[in-house]
């Protein structure tokens, strides 16, 4: 494993200059470019429990996540402790439940308390008014999922509605009249951005929006469940889009439980994938969130933010999403002769 001594040698600097520079210090712009290029030709990692040891100083920032057992929270906090470990900060990481009581507690009587150097929040589940208090930490903050428009914080999100429209589109294109939206309560901004794309897609086309095709529910498998019930059970859809992992999954139990098969039967999308769609035949179509720019992008933000090289107000980074359309969702438009030609068919990203 590469040390601090291998990084001088190679940047041809003291192992002071390196580490002081390393721990957020003044270099010249030549040593610094030096530096930055030994550390990534080396691979190297500060050793941030070491310099605690030492120094009794760890540079810590703070990660609260809404539920660590939820899919994407927990490949984001993947994608941020490695970002941060590389930048040379530890992490401390708090589920605080999905509640803006215990966010607010944890931040005020833990972290802070700890004189943690800046916070990340993913927002994911949270109206705006049970975060709006952000606004008042006073140290390097960003936000991810949905975003706060505040001096100071800074904002990484997803563009979901581009997402949507782009996968609903698809679906109308391919002959639906019907798309249904098996959709997440509106109180948060993803929410919200989600079932404007299925909106925007029906519209660009020059057709009525269909609100009566528009469900919205916690974003739990039994709400999807529930709702793709509703909407196929009353033949009022031809196609469904999920706009969450779980509700996906809900979705596609009743789909099956009542012998309809997605992509030949019935068209199906969904936003997120997290390894599941290419178990079926076709393959789900889907919109793939790009987790590891999410959370490189927030780290970064950050450890500006912390070493005071970004002095803007705030930052709003929307980052887009991959959007993969498949044969799914030509399901029941199409006889059951094209099935094996559809399982050879390759996703494709538009």
């Amino acid at each position: 494993m590469p040390t601090i001594k291998d990084v001088a040698r190679i940047a041809g600097v003291s192992v002071g200059t390196v580490s002081r520079y390393l721990n957020g210090g003044h270099a010249r712009s030549q040593n610094a470019e030096r530096i930055d290029a030994a550390v990534s030709a080396l691979g190297y990692r500060p050793n941030v429990l070491g310099r605690y040891l030492v120094t009794g100083s760890p540079r810590t920032v703070g990660v609260l996540v809404p539920r660590a057992a939820n899919v994407f929270a927990a490949t984001i906090l993947s994608g941020l402790q490695l970002a941060f470990e590389e930048a040379g900060y530890a992490v401390v990481v708090i589920d605080f439940q999905a509640s803006p009581e215990l966010l607010r507690k944890r931040i005020w009587g833990q972290l802070l308390s700890g004189r943690v150097d800046g916070l990340v929040v993913l927002t994911s589940e949270l109206a705006r008014d049970e975060y709006a208090f952000l606004a008042d930490v006073d140290i390097p903050l960003v936000v991810i999922d949905n975003p706060l428009d505040a001096p100071g914080v800074d904002s990484v999100v997803v563009d979901n509605r581009s997402a949507s429209r782009r996968l609903v589109g698809a679906m109308l294109d391919a002959g639906h009249e019907r798309a249904g939206l098996v959709g997440m309560r509106s109180n948060t901004h993803v929410a919200r951005e989600r079932r404007l794309g299925w909106e925007d897609a029906y519209r660009e086309r020059g057709l009525a929006v269909p609100e009566s095709l528009a469900l919205e529910a916690e974003a739990t498998k039994d709400a999807g469940s529930a709702m793709a019930s509703r909407l196929v059970s009353r033949g009022s859809v031809t196609t469904i889009f999920a706009a969450n992992y779980y509700l996906a999954l809900g979705s596609l139990c009743t789909l099956a439980r009542l012998g309809l098969r997605v992509g030949v039967d019935i068209g199906f999308a969904t936003f997120d994938d997290y390894g599941f769609g290419d178990v079926f035949v076709p393959a789900l179509s889907t919109v793939r969130q790009p987790s590891a720019e999410i959370a490189r992008t927030a780290a970064d933000l950050l450890v500006r933010r912390i070493k005071g090289t970004d002095d803007r107000p705030s930052q709003v980074s929307l980052v887009q999403a991959e959007v993969r359309v498949t044969d799914s969702v030509r399901g029941g438009l199409w006889d059951e002769a094209h099935l094996l030609w559809a399982a050879w068919n390759k996703p494709q990203a538009v």
